[in-house]
C-alpha cells in the first residue's frame, strides 16, 4: 500500500500523566501516515472527536495543522487555516510561506498564528545559586537534580495555561537565584491567565511575543518614503511605546513625536499607529511596540529595510591605457563599497567587452571586479 498523504496532528492534553500541577496542560505531537483513500474519513472523524478521556487525563482539541503529499524522495507540505511555519523552519528549510516542499524524513509541523512566546526572569529569594551559577557543574548530578526542580517549580505554573508546550531555562544569574527562561504556548492567552501566573510566583518579569499583532511594509523601503506601522493587541493595555531597534541589535532608541515620526490611536479598533514621513538610513532596523501592564511588558517588532545605496569607491588598473602600438589592451575595474546586510544587484555600464572577477570580501570591504577589452584602434 502505498501512502501518499501525512497528517500532523496536535493534541492538547488536559490533567495529563506528565503534568506537574493540578489542572494543567501539554501540548502533544503526532504525525499519522494514511492512504490518500480515506483521506475524508480520517480528517472529518477527527474533527468529531471532541474529547478522549483516558486515566486520571482527557485529550481535547484534536486538531490538524499540516497536510503533506508524499512523492518517493519528498513531500509538499502546506500549513492548514490559522497555522504558519515558525521563523526556524523559515530560516532552516526555506519555509517561509505556507507551503513547503522537504525531504521525506525532515520535521515539517506548522504553528498556531495565536501562539504566545514568555521570556520570563524570576527570582527565587530562598535558593542558592552556588551550584547552578558554576557552568563547571553543569554536567554532574547534582546540578542536573538542581535544574530539574526549577524546571518544575516553573512549570507548575505556567502548564495552567492551556496550549502549555514547553519551558526550557536559557541561564541563571545570582542573587539568591534567578532564573531566565522561555515558554511556548500553542495558542491564546488572556491578560487574567498571565497575571494569575505571575501572582503564584515569586518575584517575576515576563515579556510575550504574538499577544500583539503588528503590521508594517513587507520588503525593502525607499529612502525619502512614508511608512505605516500598526500594532494591536488582544486585549485593552493602555499607553504603548514605540522603539528603533537597530540592524545589528545592539541599540535600542525611543521613538518620540517629531518631523519624521508621528503616532496615532482608535479606541474602537484597539489599533496604535506610528506614521514615518521622509524616513532617512538611520530608521534602518526593527520597529518594536511595547505594552506595560505591570510586571508583564507584551511586545511585537517588524523589520524595517530601507533600501540604501553605498558609496562606491571605482578605479581601473592601469588608470590609462596605453594605446600606442594601436593593439587591443586589457584593464581591470574595480568598485569597492562597504560590507552590510544589503543584498545589492550588480550591474557593468560598459560596451566594452569585459568579464566579471569576484566579488571578494576583505575587511569589511566588498569589491567587484571586471576585466575589460579595450580596443584602441577605435578610441
Amino acid at each position: 500500500m502505498k501512502l501518499s498523504r501525512v497528517i500532523i496532528l496536535l493534541f492538547l492534553g488536559v490533567f495529563f500523566k506528565v503534568a506537574v500541577a493540578d489542572s494543567s496542560t501539554q501540548v502533544y505531537w503526532l504525525e499519522l501516515e494514511i492512504e490518500s483513500s480515506v483521506y475524508d474519513n480520517i480528517t472529518d472523524y477527527l474533527k468529531q472527536l471532541l474529547i478522549i478521556n483516558i486515566t486520571n487525563a482527557s485529550v481535547t482539541d484534536i486538531t490538524i495543522t499540516t497536510d503533506c503529499k508524499l512523492d518517493e524522495t519528498h513531500k509538499n507540505c502546506s500549513c492548514m487555516v490559522d497555522y504558519t511555519y515558525s521563523e526556524e523552519m523559515c530560516k532552516k528549510y526555506g519555509c517561509c510561506n505556507d507551503t513547503c516542499r522537504q525531504k521525506v524524513d525532515d520535521i515539517a509541523v506548522c504553528l498556531p498564528k495565536s501562539r504566545v512566546s514568555i521570556n520570563g526572569v524570576t527570582t527565587f529569594a530562598n535558593e542558592s545559586c552556588i551550584l547552578l551559577c558554576d557552568p563547571s557543574k553543569q554536567k554532574t548530578d547534582e546540578y542536573k537534580e538542581n535544574n530539574e526542580k526549577m524546571i518544575q517549580m516553573l512549570a507548575k505554573q505556567f502548564s495552567t495555561l492551556k496550549n502549555f508546550d514547553s519551558l526550557i531555562i536559557n541561564s541563571y544569574r545570582s542573587g539568591s537565584v534567578i532564573v531566565n527562561y522561555t515558554v511556548q504556548v500553542m495558542g491564546s492567552v488572556t491578560l487574567k491567565q498571565l497575571e494569575n501566573v505571575t501572582n503564584s510566583l515569586p518575584a517575576s518579569d515576563l515579556k510575550t511575543t504574538g499577544f500583539v499583532v503588528i503590521g508594517g511594509p513587507q520588503g525593502p523601503i525607499d529612502i525619502d518614503s512614508s511608512v505605516n506601522i500598526t500594532c494591536r493587541p488582544k486585549e485593552t493595555l493602555g499607553v504603548v511605546r514605540w522603539y528603533l531597534i537597530d540592524e545589528w541589535n545592539t541599540k535600542k532608541t525611543e521613538i518620540t513625536k517629531g518631523q519624521e515620526a508621528d503616532f496615532t490611536s482608535n479606541v474602537l479598533t484597539m489599533e496604535d499607529n506610528v506614521h514615518l514621513n521622509h524616513i532617512s538610513g538611520s530608521w534602518k532596523g526593527s520597529i518594536q511596540c511595547v505594552y506595560a501592564k505591570g510586571s508583564i511588558q507584551h511586545t511585537a517588532s517588524t523589520v524595517l529595510d530601507i533600501a540604501l545605496l553605498p558609496e562606491i569607491q571605482a578605479k581601473s588598473t592601469p588608470q590609462f591605457s596605453d594605446c600606442i602600438n594601436n593593439q587591443f589592451k586589457t584593464a581591470i575595474i574595480e568598485c569597492k563599497i562597504s560590507k552590510s546586510t544589503e543584498n545589492y544587484t550588480v550591474t557593468w555600464n560598459t560596451a566594452l567587452s569585459f568579464t566579471e572577477i569576484g566579488p571578494e570580501i576583505q575587511n569589511n570591504v566588498l569589491t567587484y571586479k571586471a576585466q575589460a577589452i579595450i580596443n584602441c584602434g577605435i578610441i
